[in-house]
C-alpha cells in the first residue's frame, strides 16, 4: 500500500532504519559475527529463527518484509537454501546479494503454494491492526500445504518495558515510546496472533519468547557503550565516503577496545538468560512457527 511504502522509503532514505543506529551502520557482511552486525540480541534472534526454520538444501525460502536481508542472510547461512528477499521499500534491498524483489506484503506477487518455508521478521508490528489478517492470508496463500511460516514480532505480555510504560508513560495503549519511535502500530498477544493465524489456515506449532528482563537493560547498556558514527549510511553513500562501523564496535584500539568487545559478548550471554528463564512466558518478543493446514 502506498502509505506503507512512502513511510518505509522515507525512513530508509533518512537513515532511521539503515544508518543512524550503530547496530545497522555497517555493510551487509555476514562474515562478521552476529553480535557485530545485529547487536547482543542478534545471537538470540538468529538462533531462534534457525531452530524453527530448517529448509533442505536447494529449497526456496521467502522472507516477507525482510528489509536489508541481514537477519535473513544469517538464518540461511550454511543451509544451502535459496533465499528470496522481499520488501516494500526498494531502498532496503540494494545491499542484498541474492534474489530480491520489491513487493507489498499485503499482495505478494507469487502464485499459491510457491514456498515450503516463509519467514517474516520485524514486519507485523509495523502494520495497522486491520491489515494483519490480510498479511497472514498472503503468507498462508503462498505457502504449500504442510509448509511452515516462521514469524518474529513484538508481543504484548509480561516484560520489563511493559512495567516501564505503566510507571513512566510515554506510550499509547499497548505501545510504549520505543514502539512509537520505531514505527510500530500494534502489539498482539500470542493468543490473538494464534487466532488470526488460524483463520488464515496457519496452526501454531511452537513459540519462544525473549526480551523480558535483561534485553531492556542490555539495550540501555549498549547505547552507553557504543560510539555513533559521524554520518548516517545514506549520507556516506551520497558523498562517496567510506562506510565504517562506529568506533566502539570493532575499531577501538588498546584496552578500551578490548573492554568494549568483552562487554558486548558478555551482554549476548546475559541476553540468553531471557530465553532460559522466561522463554515460555508470553511477552516481550516471540519467534513462532506455524504449519499451513489443509
Amino acid at each position: 500500500m502506498s502509505e506503507y511504502r512512502e513511510e518505509a522509503e522515507r525512513r530508509y532514505s533518512e537513515g532511521f532504519w539503515s544508518g543512524e543506529d550503530a547496530t545497522q551502520q555497517v555493510f551487509l557482511d555476514v562474515t562478521q559475527p552476529v553480535w557485530f552486525l545485529l547487536g547482543p540480541i542478534g545471537y538470540q534472534v538468529v538462533g531462534l529463527l534457525r531452530s524453527l526454520l530448517t529448509p533442505k538444501q536447494g529449497e526456496m525460502v521467502l522472507d516477507v518484509g525482510g528489509g536489508r536481508g541481514v537477519v535473513f542472510d544469517y538464518v540461511l547461512k550454511g543451509s544451502g537454501a535459496v533465499g528470496v528477499l522481499t520488501d516494500i521499500a526498494t531502498e532496503s534491498l540494494v545491499d542484498y546479494k541474492g534474489i530480491r524483489l520489491t513487493a507489498d506484503g499485503l499482495a505478494l506477487p507469487f502464485v499459491d503454494g510457491s514456498f515450503r518455508w516463509v519467514m517474516c521478521s520485524d514486519f507485523l508490528e509495523h502494520l495497522y491492526p486491520k491489515d494483519i489478517p490480510q498479511a497472514l492470508d498472503e503468507m498462508a496463500r503462498v505457502t504449500t500445504y504442510g509448509g511452515r511460516v516462521v514469524l518474529h514480532t513484538s508481543c504484548w505480555g509480561w516484560y520489563l518495558r511493559r512495567l516501564g510504560a505503566w510507571f513512566f508513560g510515554g506510550g499509547e495503549g499497548r505501545l510504549d515510546r520505543y514502539d512509537l519511535k520505531d514505527g510500530h502500530r500494534n502489539r498482539l498477544t500470542i493468543g490473538e496472533l494464534a487466532v488470526l493465524a488460524r483463520r488464515s489456515g496457519l496452526v501454531l506449532e511452537r513459540a519462544v519468547y525473549y526480551k523480558h528482563l535483561f534485553q531492556p537493560i542490555i539495550r540501555w547498556t549498549k547505547d552507553k557503550l557504543m560510539e555513533r558514527g559521524d554520518a548516517p549510511l545514506h549520507k556516506k553513500r551520497e558523498t562517496g565516503g567510506e562506510c565504517e562501523p562506529p568506533e566502539g564496535w570493532k575499531r577501538s584500539k588498546g584496552i578500551k577496545g578490548m573492554v568494549v568487545r568483552i562487554l558486548l559478548k558478555a551482554l549476548a550471554v546475559f541476553s540468553a538468560l531471557d530465553i532460559l528463564l522466561f522463554g515460555k512466558i508470553p511477552g516481550g518478543a516471540v519467534v513462532a512457527r506455524f504449519r499451513r493446514g489443509e
